[in-house]
């Protein structure tokens, strides 16, 4: 099983949204989700690293999109 957080590496902040219609095309399936608003599943926050992290400050860089980041951690599961 996959953990709680994974980072996809793109280095771009992301909404929760954006992520859930990537991984819609990925899979090639629609999510199923209970009547919800998005603001109750969050899917309009955005997901980012903070500048301080110890990664970004160690010099890394990208090497994935989300597609690619993601694609890679389904084809890992």
């Amino acid at each position: 099983s996959l953990p709680l957080e994974v980072d996809i590496g793109t280095g771009r902040g992301v909404t929760n949204l954006e992520i859930l219609r990537q991984l819609e095309i990925i899979l090639g399936r629609k999510a199923r989700l209970p009547n919800k608003s998005d603001h109750e599943y969050g899917l309009n926050q955005k997901l980012v690293v903070s500048a301080d992290s110890p990664i970004l400050k160690a010099g890394w860089e990208p090497n994935d999109n989300l597609n690619s980041g993601l694609s890679w951690m389904v084809n890992s599961a």
